[in-house]
Formats: C-alpha cells, sequence, structure tokens
C-alpha cells in the first residue's frame, strides 16, 4: 500500500480528486493520503541542543561565550506548537504502509523535502528497511499533472536525497547564524535586539547604502552647448565639453550661436519582444508600488487563490513556463482576456515563445490557473483584498506572450556644421503586447529624443543646456528586490517572505520600514544594525551566494555538509572582531552608547528584592550602577542618572528593577521607568513644565528645532513615554 504525504490539507484534498479519494485504488496501487500542515518540526533552542553542563552557556546572550563548537550541537527537532495531533494522524496513516510517496512541494530550496524527510525520520519510517520510499514532483495541483506525476514517480531513500541534504544544512547554518545575532546585540547596548541573518543583512546593508547615497546626494549642476530641431528633437555630443556656468558655455567654441542644419543618417526598423514572466517578488513589489499592498498579505491572499487553482505555484524560481503550462493554458486564453478587460483580437501570437518557454522547470513562473473567474470582483469577495490587483498583473503578463512584438524604428539624425552632434528618435510601428500595459511597471522609450511629431525638423538652434549627475534613486521594495535577483541572493519566495518579515515586526525590531508608492527605508534599529554590519561576513552578499553555492554542491554530493558547517566559527569570530570595532567607531563618531563585551562578575550585583534573591547586570547602557544606587534598586527606590541616547543626546534616565518577560520567560531585571525628558528638540522643559506634562496636561513651547533645522511652536503632550505634538501653533 503507498502512503502519500501530502505538505497540506488543501493539496491533500487536490491529490484525493486526481486519484480518486482520500483512500482507494488508482491505475492498480492501493493508496491512503496524509497530509502535514507545513513544517511539524524545528530545531530545539540553543540549550537544548547541546549536553545538560553546557545548557547555561547556550542559553546566555553574553558576546565573550562566542563562538560555539558545533560539535557540541546536536541539531534535535521538536515539534512545533499545535503540531503533535497532525504529526499521529500522518503517523496513523503512513505507519503500516509498504510504500511512502513524497509528494510535498518540490521547492528549489529542497524545503519540501526537509519537511517531509523530518516527519518520517521522527516517526522512524526513514529507518525501517521494509519500507520503500518515493519522491513525486509536480509542478501543479491539476488533476492531469498530479497523475502525470504519480505515474513518473521515482524511489528515492534519504541518502539518495540531494534536495533534503542541501535543505538541512541551510537549516542548521542559519540556525548557527543567531549567533551574529547575539554578538551585534551584545556589542551594541545588550537590549535592543539586531537581528541578523544571511538575506535579512543583506537588505539591510543594500537599503541602508541606497537611502545613505541618496540623502548625501548633492545637485552640482553644469552647463553644455546643445541644438533643438523645430520638433523639439535634441542633439548634443557625448564628448562636449561642460562648463560651470551658463556665460561660460555661451562664450564657448567658435561658430556657437548659429543654426545648423539637420541630416538623417538612417533608420533601423526593431522587434521587442514580451518582458518574462513575475516572480512573487516582483509581483509584490509593484502592488506595494501601486496599491500599497503589503508582501505579507501578497503572500497570504496569492496562497488561498493557489489552494483554488486561481494561480499558480507561488513559491517558484522560474521566469519561464513549460510547452504542457503554455498548452494547457492557451484554451483558456480568451476567457482570462475577458475577466481581465483585454481585446482577444489583440491576442494574435498563439504560438509558444521560445524566449518564454523552456523545459526540466520545477513549477513554471507565476502565472494565472486553470480556473478563470467570471470577474475580478469576484476575486476580492472570495480571497480578500488584493486578489483582483493579483489576478490582473500575473493575467497580464501571460497574455502578452500572445500578443505580437512591438515593433519600432530608430530613426538617427546629426547636423552637418556640427556632425559630432547627433540625436536619435524611436517611433513605435506595432504596438503589440505593449497595449497590455501593466500599471507601475518601469517605461522604456528607447530613445533621447525629446519631441513628439515622430520626425526629425530641417534646421537646429543652438541653447545652453543644464544638467546635473543623476540623484541615485531612493530604494523600492521593487529596486530591493532587483538588487538581490541580479546577485542571485535568495529566491522570490523567500525574498518576499523574508522583507515581510523585517516589515512587519514588532516596533521595536523592526528593521525596514515600507513607505508610499513602495518606498522603504530603514528604522532606527536597521541603522544600528547596518553600522555594527560594516565590513562583516554576515553583511557581506557574498556570504549568502557562497551559501547557496555550498547547498548545491551539498546536493550533488561534492561537499561534506559538516565540514562546511565547522567554518561558520571562524565567521562569527571574525565579525566580533569586526562589530568590537564598529561599535568603538560609532560611538566615537555619533555619540551613541555602546557595550564592550562582558567582563565578568563585577558586571553584576546580588542581593533580595521584593522577598526573593536576585543577581542583576550592573551595566545599564554606558551607565554602571555605583553600590548606593544597586543598594537603593534593590529596596524599590527608583534610580535617576545621566544617560545618553541612541541619536547622542544626554537625558536623565529613571530605571528600577522590575519583573518582565522575554522569549516566554520571567525575569527579574532593571527597566525603564516613563520620566518626562529634560529636553525636546532642542527645548528645555522647565521643573513646572514637566509635573505638567506627566500630570496629562500639555505645554506650549516656542522655537523648537525639528529634524530639517526649521523651527517651530507647538503644544505639546506625554503620552505612551513619549512627547507628542497635540497642536501646532
Amino acid at each position: 500500500m503507498y502512503g502519500i504525504l501530502c505538505e497540506k490539507p488543501s493539496a491533500a484534498r487536490n491529490f484525493a480528486k486526481a486519484l480518486g479519494g482520500g483512500r482507494g485504488v488508482f491505475e492498480g496501487d492501493e493508496f491512503a493520503i496524509a497530509s502535514a500542515r507545513g513544517h511539524l518540526f524545528e530545531l530545539c533552542p540553543p540549550e537544548r541542543q547541546v549536553d545538560a553542563s553546557l545548557a547555561g552557556k547556550y542559553r546566555d546572550w553574553s558576546v565573550g561565550l562566542l563562538p560555539w563548537n558545533v560539535d557540541e550541537i546536536a541539531f534535535r527537532r521538536e515539534l512545533r506548537r499545535g503540531g503533535k495531533e497532525t504529526f499521529d494522524a500522518v503517523k496513523g496513516v503512513l505507519c503500516g504502509c509498504s510504500d511512502v510517496v513524497i509528494a510535498t512541494d518540490d521547492d528549489p530550496s529542497g524545503e519540501g523535502d526537509l519537511l517531509a524527510w523530518e516527519i518520517l525520520i521522527e516517526a522512524g519510517i526513514a529507518s525501517d528497511p521494509s519500507v520503500t520510499v518515493w519522491r513525486l514532483r509536480h509542478g501543479d495541483e491539476t488533476v492531469e499533472e498530479i497523475r502525470r506525476a504519480w505515474r513518473a514517480k521515482v524511489r528515492e531513500p534519504l541518502e539518495a536525497s540531494g534536495a533534503y541534504r542541501k535543505a538541512f544544512y541551510r537549516q542548521r547554518f542559519d540556525f548557527l547564524s543567531m549567533q551574529f545575532t547575539r554578538a551585534a546585540t551584545g556589542l551594541f547596548d545588550g537590549r535592543t535586539m539586531l537581528r541578523q541573518g544571511r538575506l535579512k543583512s543583506a537588505m539591510v546593508a543594500l537599503v541602508g547604502d541606497q537611502e545613505a547615497a541618496w540623502r548625501d546626494w548633492k545637485r552640482v549642476p553644469f552647463f553644455a552647448q546643445r541644438y533643438r530641431d523645430e520638433h523639439g528633437n535634441v542633439f548634443a555630443c557625448e564628448d562636449a565639453r561642460r562648463y560651470a556656468s551658463a556665460a561660460e558655455c555661451e562664450q564657448g567654441e567658435t561658430g556657437w550661436g548659429r543654426a545648423c542644419t539637420v541630416e538623417e543618417t538612417g533608420v533601423e526598423a526593431k522587434r521587442r519582444r514580451p518582458p518574462k514572466l513575475m516572480d512573487l517578488a516582483t509581483l509584490s513589489a509593484l502592488l506595494a508600488k501601486t496599491t500599497g499592498m503589503g508582501a505579507k498579505d501578497v503572500l497570504s491572499v496569492y496562497q488561498k487563490m493557489y489552494e483554488a487553482h486561481v494561480v499558480s505555484y507561488p513559491r517558484t524560481e522560474d521566469t519561464k513556463i513549460t510547452r504542457g503550462q503554455f498548452g494547457e493554458l492557451l484554451p483558456h486564453a480568451d476567457r482570462i482576456a475577458a475577466t481581465v478587460g483585454v481585446d482577444p483580437g489583440v491576442l494574435t501570437h498563439r504560438v509558444a515563445r521560445s524566449s518564454h518557454v523552456g523545459e526540466g522547470l520545477a513549477h513554471g513562473a507565476n502565472r494565472p490557473g486553470t480556473v478563470v473567474p467570471d470577474s475580478l470582483a469576484s476575486l476580492d469577495e472570495r480571497f480578500g483584498a488584493g486578489a483582483a490587483d493579483i489576478y490582473r498583473v500575473l493575467a497580464l503578463s501571460f497574455l502578452r506572450l500572445l500578443a505580437e512584438d512591438e515593433g519600432f524604428e530608430m530613426r538617427h539624425a546629426r547636423l552637418v556644421e556640427r556632425p559630432d552632434f547627433v540625436s536619435k528618435l524611436r517611433v513605435r510601428t506595432v504596438p503589440g503586447w505593449t497595449a497590455l500595459a501593466i500599471e507601475g511597471e518601469d517605461g522604456d522609450d528607447g530613445g533621447d529624443g525629446e519631441g513628439n511629431a515622430g520626425r526629425f525638423g530641417g534646421t537646429a538652434l543652438p541653447f545652453v543646456h543644464e544638467g546635473a549627475p543623476k540623484r541615485p534613486p531612493h530604494p523600492t521594495m521593487a529596486w530591493l528586490m532587483t538588487q538581490l535577483e541580479k546577485r542571485n541572493v535568495g529566491t522570490g519566495a523567500t525574498r518576499t517572505s523574508t522583507y515581510s518579515q523585517m516589515v512587519e515586526d514588532r516596533k521595536e525590531h523592526r528593521l525596514i520600514q515600507a513607505g508610499k508608492g513602495g518606498r522603504c527605508s530603514l528604522t532606527e534599529t536597521g541603522w544600528h544594525s547596518r553600522a555594527m554590519i560594516r565590513e562583516t561576513c554576515i553583511g557581506d552578499l557574498r556570504l549568502t551566494e557562497a551559501v547557496q553555492r555550498q547547498m548545491a554542491a551539498i546536493a550533488d554530493g561534492t561537499l561534506d555538509p559538516e565540514r562546511a558547517l565547522a567554518s561558520v566559527a571562524g565567521l562569527v569570530a571574525a565579525d566580533i572582531r569586526r562589530m568590537e570595532a564598529n561599535g568603538v567607531e560609532l560611538r566615537r563618531s555619533e555619540g551613541i552608547g555602546m557595550r564592550a563585551r562582558p567582563a565578568g562578575p563585577d558586571d553584576f550585583f546580588e542581593g533580595v528584592w521584593n522577598g526573593q534573591e536576585v543577581r542583576i547586570k550592573r551595566l545599564w547602557g554606558t551607565h554602571r550602577f555605583t553600590d548606593d544606587e544597586c543598594g537603593r534598586l534593590l529596596a524599590g527606590e527608583t534610580v535617576e542618572f545621566p544617560a545618553t541616547s541612541k541619536n547622542g543626546n544626554t537625558y536623565t534616565a529613571a530605571a528600577s528593577i522590575q519583573k518582565f518577560t522575554y522569549k516566554r520567560e520571567r525575569h527579574v531585571g532593571v527597566r525603564s521607568v516613563d520620566r518626562v525628558p529634560e529636553t525636546w528638540s532642542g527645548h528645555a522643559f522647565t521643573g513646572e513644565e514637566r509635573a505638567r506634562l506627566e500630570a496629562g496636561e500639555t505645554v506650549e513651547i516656542y522655537g523648537a528645532v525639528g529634524r530639517s533645522g526649521k523651527r517651530f511652536n507647538a503644544a505639546v503632550e506625554y503620552k505612551n513615554g513619549k512627547i507628542n505634538v497635540a497642536n501646532w501653533l
């Protein structure tokens, strides 16, 4: 009997539909279907991965205890919260089967194989010599594809699963990567969580560098001689001299100021094929720009649509589709066009293009599914807000393959008297696929001409052109995804999910802030993270590229994963040294309070607080509590002391010993007590003003200084531990 393991209940339902039920016989083979719910297992916390005598070391976040010894770590698994019932149900179906078929998703990263083998290993099936394990790989979950995949399944024992090996290596590498988070957090201030990881750190570095380049750009104008004909076409010389002022430019070369004759020098007929199909990252970035839809929402809504066959498999790396997938969608083209308001008469190229169709693909590019909705409005009602936008973009992206190539002429001209001055003009002759425009896509007119008449004039007159180096673009989600794709870092799905985590994280841990039009910028925590990972291994894009190469080598058996994992300790040690230096530089340049590496027992004070014995860190930011302050804290008092904020401002902090929860565990330690700050935006509060603010009243202040340096007047209030503007004056 075959026990079929699907990744999630929706997949199990689709397999049941294709094979004739949850149990039964298909083409002579008896089968029973079981369903996981994604990953049922996860690696245990560090302190439970080692011998009990080492648990304290691996629980402690002290930087001095890093790097870890990978030989001490067992990489044990445990059931995720709420996973026991599902695991027991899966075991109930699979145990006792002579054959087990892994029918989980065929992810490029191997995650589908990893989650399946975790179940089989923990259930004891993987080590049972009487059980034959098969791998079934399906491009989507249509009836025809599932039946095709069933007939093409292959035997694949654990030792032969390269996909499992590479995914398990990636899982262990990322587990060890939490050391970079501990190092950055501990060497910063010990309180602000600076999450690090291969993709997270790469995103922080890219966004931060680009945002800094955009912010620091200054317009430095230049002036150059150019000509313009009567239709507005501009003639320029690539090697023309640039002047510092318009006056210098006008007095430049002999002959300047005379009209010149335009001479056409040639016409090139060109064609342009439709753009490549989309991946999830490109789709998410486009929707963030045009609709403001968050990456998390795109993932959630898309998954629901996929389970109903309205769109294709989400987590794919492919930018092409197979001939079979093209042929499967082709009969539905007119209905898809009607749903999104496209004239079927435009779809005259109904033959597969080699540029967009290939073989040996995993799932094929993101595209519409075989279930075509009657209307876009019905999608939002059924799957949630944004479903119609997702479908419209994917439909247009696919339908463009059925339209003709864009045709255009590139016309060239020069000036007879000054032949180095040239112009080119792009004239569209066949709209083709460009008639199916997707809102938010970057346009491309293909030429430098400014004219709109579609032809050159007869005479060009001189003018002084004022230009400046182009300002670097502000980072956006689309820009970030393009940079990661160029460097082959992550897949479209992992880029999208990681970006979503970084913008949806708890406010104090959030690294990236998403803005209007898809713009993104680093949060304060993000800037601190960027500063700490400067010139580190974890902050280098090449690390992720190297890990991906290692995963490929591990999959094909040319690299020992244990050897690869052993190298992580060296990376951590090198990064700790670099982070220490980064911390010193940051403290010196910006006045941000940084923590040095923990020094030992003197960093703690002990005593009885609230009837219980406590041992508490003596260092709070840059302040080390005196013996008197420690005694007052133990007595339950609130202690005030001078401190430096993360932006370099000096203020009076207040703290007391409190109980708090961290990582679901109860702790006792020194925590901040809200106090009205002594200064805010350059205004020094008087004692009376602070008392009124603490009492919940508003206070009028005049001549405060904003971040841009401009002065303002406002009525302010103190809420939730912060000064807020109640009214502008």
